[in-house]
């Protein structure tokens, strides 16, 4: 696949925490970096860098797996978009 590239825009006020300075950098890898995202992530609230952060009240969820010739034969087929014709596999 080829990307066609993107495209980026800005709209508004930049935020009080924002480091503008960042979007003029010439090379795209030195826009944002790892300590970047982590203080922007800080400055909305979400302390990822802190093991409390991952912590939750809710229990885990646990899902049963079908089996495998049981779970084939449920499935229905997907016709594939270009022909119409039924895939061999979902």
């Amino acid at each position: 696949m080829k990307d066609p590239g993107w495209s980026y825009w800005e709209e508004g006020s930049p935020l009080p925490f924002e480091d503008v300075g960042r979007y003029k950098v010439k090379a795209l890898p030195k826009r944002l970096d790892r300590q970047l995202l982590l203080t922007y992530l800080e400055a909305f609230g979400a302390n990822v860098s802190s093991s409390d952060f991952w912590l939750t009240d809710i229990p885990d969820a646990t899902f049963t797996l079908k089996d495998k010739w049981a779970a084939r034969a449920t499935e229905k087929p997907i016709p594939y978009p270009y022909c119409d014709r039924l895939l061999r596999t979902a």
